[in-house]
């Protein structure tokens, strides 16, 4: 089977595992990594686009074979829509290139 390892950067990923890091490490530090799948939790926080933790997101989602973006934000408010609206302009934003605002 496949380990599940903590790393707080890509110097720490050995070969096929599942790795879990935070968005916190995420930056530079992932430079050159290259996953088959990524799965991003608590996707809503990518809701800035011109935000270091998003940039470095960004970078790994598209250098990344599939994706998967998880989130357990509830849409019954209007605020918390909105934190869903900006995960999936996000999402746009990688496939299109651009957010239509």
């Amino acid at each position: 089977g496949l380990s599940v390892t903590g790393v707080k950067d890509a110097s720490e990923v050995t070969g096929p595992g599942i790795y879990v890091t935070t968005y916190t490490a995420v930056g530079a530090k992932f430079d050159g990594f290259d996953p088959k799948l990524l799965v991003l939790d608590e996707a809503h926080n990518l809701k800035n686009h011109n935000a270091k933790k998003t940039m470095a997101g960004n970078k790994l989602l598209k250098a990344a074979d599939h994706s998967l973006l998880l989130t357990a934000t509830p849409a019954d408010k209007g605020e918390q829509i909105g934190y869903l609206a900006a995960a999936f302009g996000f999402v746009c934003y990688l496939v299109y290139g651009f957010v239509n605002a």
